[in-house]
């Protein structure tokens, strides 16, 4: 969910609007948007499903948290699935780490212009402190943007990566919740 939002956040900012956009190349077009459909990947027995969380910019963390909790409950046949809550998507995460993957590249959810993968593993790193450098065992996170090139270049996405981690690690979590 952290991610999830993180991402949101990044995506909210004007740099990074093309990151967010829809392409039709046949049409040789491209919406810019000024809100974020977030698309949510979820396994379910009939294979992916992506239900889109509309303006889920406008949502908190908690209630992110709740509407991913919803899109896949019904993905899932816990509700009725509708076409509105799988089209209008404007960005997708995924988290192939769920399922014990390191590295793997994610397809793009077309019309979409990126998909960013998530997943988590423990791994010793160095660590500093006063008594000086040890090593340790820490959570680490991989992400993986993929990304339509014609619209975005490596620099682009590099930077939009950069500012989710930023973004993670800096904001003030506890307030957004309440705590």
């Amino acid at each position: 969910m952290f991610l999830a939002r993180a991402a949101v956040l990044a995506l909210r900012e004007p740099e990074f609007q093309m990151v967010s956009a829809q392409a039709d190349w046949d049409a040789a077009q491209v919406k810019f948007h000024d809100y974020v459909n977030l698309g949510i990947a979820v396994d379910t027995d009939k294979g992916l499903i992506v239900p889109n969380i509309k303006n889920a910019d406008d949502l908190t963390l908690p209630a992110l948290a709740r509407a991913i909790a919803e899109g896949a409950a019904k993905a899932r046949g816990q509700g009725k699935l509708e076409m509105r809550d799988l089209e209008g998507g404007t960005f997708t995460v995924t988290n192939t780490g769920s399922r014990g993957v390191l590295i793997d590249t994610p397809i793009l959810n077309y019309p979409e212009v990126a998909i960013l993968a998530t997943r988590a593993i423990k791994r010793p790193i160095v660590v500093e402190d006063d008594a000086g450098e040890s090593i340790a065992i820490r959570d680490m996170v991989y992400l993986c943007l993929t990304y339509d090139h014609r619209l975005l270049d490596g620099a682009d996405a590099a930077r939009f990566v950069t500012e989710v981690k930023r973004i993670v690690e800096t904001h003030d979590w506890a307030q957004e919740i309440g705590y």
